[in-house]
């Protein structure tokens, strides 16, 4: 189960290793520090919050040409208002 960063902690011979429950980063067997964890986990957030950003402005761009090609319909089929 992840921790509040994203990690496993898997125990092997009484060592914990550490893996990105995200990415593939860190190889096995690698140790990874708290800060360090908390840097990446960060930065899949941020990646988060770019993707969402990118879709919003997608579907608004894509509602404001719907509006466009409405308007230019209604303009076509009752004339244009004055």
């Amino acid at each position: 189960m992840p921790d509040a960063f994203g990690f496993n902690h898997l125990p092997h011979h009484g060592t914990t290793y550490h893996t990105c429950s995200v990415c593939n980063e860190y190889e096995w067997g690698v140790i990874v520090s708290v800060k360090e964890r908390e840097r990446h986990h960060a930065r899949h957030v941020r990646e988060r919050a770019r993707e969402t950003e990118r879709a919003r402005e997608a579907s608004l761009r894509k509602a404001r040409q719907a509006l466009r090609q409405k308007g230019r319909e209604n303009d076509i089929a009752y004339g244009e208002e004055t």
